[in-house]
């Protein structure tokens, strides 16, 4: 449930705040960040 909710947080901070540059960094940094959660939990 937090995991989702993190997900949805970055992708509308990126759309609300147009920080369209380097998204795919942004996308992979959250994707490593969900996947460190899900290993210490």
């Amino acid at each position: 449930m937090y995991q989702g909710m993190m997900v949805l947080s970055v992708l509308g901070g990126i759309i609300l705040l147009k920080e369209r540059k380097d998204i795919l960094k942004k996308l992979v940094g959250t994707a490593v960040t969900i996947v460190g959660v899900i290993l210490l939990t």
